[in-house]
């Protein structure tokens, strides 16, 4: 096997690995630990890249989830629940009040963004500022309707995709991942386009 052929080997097992981006590759920005040494070939990689952008996820079966109400994505380590302003004026109109002051009431600014407050209960943890509790125990949102997308769209989220052991970690802490009842198989599709309307920073 060619120097360059070993190349080719180790860059393809980084790529499918998902360790390294091709245009960290290409501006020779590659980080250590992924045998990226020497030159490598411009149409080799450009090959590889194509393949692995076309191949399966590996959850192409589908996912299983439905929400139990359990409330723990709502609550636990101080965090962020990311809004824009079209849901903020949603909200604001469903509370009956001004935008500025939902933002004064609810939510606070971070990194130039808004995220909903959080207030912390008899646990040690901090509860989304819109999370109640039954008297069954069960959560409840009261904006559920309305929630955020960054809400709708969980456990879909990119690190929990990212490979198996992910999902399987967040399941966890989450009794909705992983059901096994009639109609709680995500279909791959439907994960796509979930996981597409993702917010920036999850």
């Amino acid at each position: 096997m060619t120097a360059d052929r070993i190349i080719t080997v180790a860059l393809h097992q980084s790529l499918v690995g998902g360790r390294v981006d091709v245009q960290d590759v290409f501006q020779g920005q590659v980080p250590d630990g992924n045998f990226m040494l020497g030159r490598f070939d411009y149409n080799a990689i450009m090959s590889l890249s194509d393949t692995t952008m076309e191949r399966s996820p590996w959850y192409n079966q589908g996912l299983r989830f439905e929400c139990t109400q359990c409330g723990n994505c709502c609550t636990g380590p101080p965090g962020y629940v990311w809004f824009d302003d079209g849901e903020a004026t949603a909200i604001a109109e469903h509370l009956g009040i001004s935008v500025s002051n939902f933002r004064r009431r609810y939510a606070k600014r971070s990194g130039g963004r808004w995220t909903l407050n959080e207030i912390r209960n008899d646990r040690d943890e901090y509860d989304c500022v819109f999370l109640r509790r039954d008297e069954q125990g069960k959560s409840l949102c009261s904006i559920y309707s309305l929630r955020p997308r960054q809400c709708r769209s969980w456990p879909f989220w990119p690190h929990n995709l990212r490979s198996k052991r992910a999902w399987q970690i967040a399941a966890k802490t989450c009794p909705g991942m992983n059901q096994s009842g009639p109609g709680c198989m995500v279909p791959v599709e439907q994960i796509r386009i979930i996981a597409a309307d993702n917010p920036d920073g999850l």
